[in-house]
């Protein structure tokens, strides 16, 4: 998804969060970072990808309490 968008993993997950309402507080230490960061806003997820992306959380496996 990410190479089909031209976005970087960092900016698929923030616009992710947000499109599920969640709220987020990314790291930015770098300007480069922070730019990236405001750039996720732009991402626009279809129903496609968001649901592809749902299907590749659903198939991972957590072992122990702590991931």
């Amino acid at each position: 998804i990410c190479g089909k968008k031209g976005v970087t993993s960092g900016q698929l997950y923030l616009s992710w969060i947000l499109s599920n309402n969640l709220v987020v507080i990314p790291d930015a230490r770098k300007i480069k970072r922070l730019e990236e960061n405001v750039e996720a806003v732009k991402v626009n997820l279809s129903s496609e990808e968001l649901s592809e992306i749902r299907q590749i959380i659903n198939s991972i496996e957590i072992v122990d309490d702590i991931y």
